[in-house]
């Protein structure tokens, strides 16, 4: 009897693998590349969650007022009466009318997990907060408990200043609204996670303090001719040589960039 030895290597036996300084090398490389990526990704989500929720609140205030007016059968916000002009202090604690139907209509229109009243402070309802500038070390302080405030079901907080629907335009001004996206949780940056919205007219329109239309209405400057309101057009915040920049009234360009903050990508 003969018996032939095979060559394993040429069997389907053998297989070739990676040694272990290769798979090493290999994780290493991936981890260096994570490393690199990951931070933009993050970025990148958050500055798409910060849009997102831009938009959301942005249609869920404008659609919350117009629901009163068609369930009070009234034409503008003047009519339901909620933004109760007040002759000496149209924001502050001396109008309980407004504090009491502003409730009211938080609740019913708007859904909301709590609201904050007029000089009232606790936990969950702070007198004051630091907000940054969205670029330099400027910073401004929001004395929220001279503001009615409302959080919304995502965790929004609208903040709510009453100007009674005063004014000689068609539409005229019922109230100014400032935003927190996430609450007063941090970067609590204009711009980023602050925004003020502008003015609500008496048609339950919003807009915003530094749009063309206002522009051409009041003293406030296009952001487009003002740098320091939103930055340049068309130049990310990362590139922008002026300081400092305030954020505050980015609304106009985000609008106009199809509800995209194109100065953080």
């Amino acid at each position: 009897m003969i018996i032939t030895c095979k060559n394993l290597k040429n069997t389907s036996q053998w297989r070739d693998a990676f040694t272990l300084a290769e798979v090493l090398i290999t994780l290493g490389v991936i981890g260096i590349v994570a490393a690199m990526t990951l931070p933009t990704l993050i970025h990148n989500y958050q500055v798409k969650q910060w849009e997102t929720g831009l938009k959301r609140s942005y249609n869920i205030l404008t659609n919350g007022f117009k629901k009163v007016m068609s369930d009070t059968g009234c034409v503008d916000l003047i009519c339901t009466g909620i933004f109760v002009p007040n002759a000496t202090n149209t924001q502050n604690t001396e109008n309980p009318e407004f504090n009491a139907r502003m409730e009211t209509t938080a609740k019913n229109a708007f859904n909301v997990k709590k609201v904050c009243k007029l000089g009232t402070t606790d936990d969950e309802c702070p007198s004051e907060y630091t907000i940054n500038y969205l670029k330099g070390t400027l910073t401004s302080v929001l004395k929220s408990d001279k503001i009615f405030s409302m959080q919304l079901a995502d965790g929004t907080v609208v903040y709510i200043e009453n100007w009674g629907c005063m004014g000689k335009l068609e539409r005229r001004n019922c109230a100014y609204l400032l935003l927190d996206l996430n609450g007063y949780k941090k970067p609590n940056t204009y711009g980023k996670d602050v925004f003020a919205l502008g003015f609500l007219k008496s048609d339950a329109s919003i807009i915003p303090n530094t749009s063309l239309y206002n522009s051409q209405t009041s003293a406030n400057p296009y952001w487009r001719n003002d740098p320091v309101q939103c930055g340049t057009p068309g130049v990310k915040l990362k590139d922008e040589t002026i300081s400092p920049i305030v954020g505050s009234n980015c609304l106009a360009r985000i609008m106009e960039n199809n509800w995209e903050m194109d100065y953080l990508k």
